[in-house]
């Protein structure tokens, strides 16, 4: 093929995409946080997954539930009885040529307890997880602020900022008690592509 179609069909391919990338950057890549979207059983915020009893090795008791909240919208609630291993869970996918990734959400910790085994990893928190097209959990995995070790009587407003892994096709968002039990209540999960400058 000729040098000077070559040329210009590379340009438009390199616009083509630096444009799709532009068009993301400053949104929200995950409007199902906001717990206003169900699925088709109506129990459920669509995008999300909840345990059930049958599930190992979730805490049996655990409830996943929306309530309104004082805006009236929805917000999710998550209740724990014991210290047990639960949670809920988002996942959903990446368009390609996303660098980084902001994470924002609300959350609200009440009577959180923690057990007894291994004090210093125990609580609540939001788990981020990176995996390719095979399903293969990729390097950049982190808690997102922290556990959450305590109750609060205000909403905290959580942010961090992700390097994505250049071959990672999903991103995975995780509120998860670890040992602990109390009611959490989340709400406003964002998902925003950013420049690298940010």
């Amino acid at each position: 093929m000729n040098t000077r179609i070559i040329v210009p069909l590379l340009a438009l391919c390199l616009a083509q995409s630096v444009s799709a990338q532009s068009s993301l950057l400053g949104r929200n890549l995950f409007p199902e946080g906001t717990f206003e979207i169900f699925g088709e059983s109506r129990l459920a915020p669509l995008g999300w997954s909840f345990p059930d009893r049958n599930d190992r090795p979730w805490q049996a008791g655990f409830r996943a539930e929306l309530v309104k909240s004082e805006a009236g919208g929805s917000e999710l609630r998550l209740t724990n009885p014991d210290f047990g291993f639960s949670g809920a869970s988002a996942q959903m996918a990446l368009p390609p040529k996303i660098d980084r990734l902001r994470i924002n959400y609300r959350l609200l910790a009440k009577s959180i307890e923690l057990g007894n085994a291994d004090p210093a990893g125990n609580g609540v928190g939001i788990y981020v997880r990176f995996h390719g097209k095979d399903g293969n959990l990729l390097p950049g995995a982190s808690w997102v602020g922290g556990l959450i070790q305590a109750s609060s009587t205000e909403w905290q407003d959580m942010e961090k900022i992700f390097d994505v892994p250049a071959d990672a096709v999903e991103v995975r968002f995780q509120v998860i008690f670890r040992s602990a039990k109390g009611e959490v209540r989340v709400d406003d999960v964002e998902l925003v592509p950013v420049l690298m400058s940010e």
